[in-house]
């Protein structure tokens, strides 16, 4: 209900780019909620959301983890890929990147991956 209420209160505003901002974030938080009640309305969620912002390192991590839970390393590559090259910093990436090539068996990416994140992040 504050989601909406929260999209309620940006049809008053013209349109501007931090309005696609606060609207990419409304349909991320959907997109969790939805997750949480295993429903698969997520995906849309998460895709409105790059939609309205394509640099959205959250959303593509997001649509990549959801591949990965589903068992769909493959599809998880990509995603986790693209959110990793927007957002080096974020540490949840290299983890989820690194375990769709573990489940790949492509060891060495795995490898490179993992250091990457070790290295990004050497006291965590």
């Amino acid at each position: 209900q504050m989601l909406d209420e929260a999209e309620g209160m940006l049809t008053e505003l013209p349109g501007s780019r931090s309005k696609s901002n606060v609207q990419a974030f409304i349909e991320r938080a959907r997109g969790i909620l939805e997750v949480t009640q295993s429903s698969n309305a997520c995906d849309d969620n998460f895709n409105t959301a790059l939609t309205l912002l394509p640099t959205n390192a959250n959303a593509m991590h997001l649509i990549g983890l959801r591949a990965l839970n589903q068992g769909h390393s493959g599809e998880a590559v990509n995603p986790l890929t693209r959110s990793l090259l927007l957002d080096p910093d974020y540490k949840g990436v290299y983890v989820n990147l690194g375990l769709a090539y573990l489940r790949l068996h492509s060891w060495d990416r795995c490898i490179t991956v993992s250091m990457a994140g070790q290295s990004r992040h050497p006291d965590e």
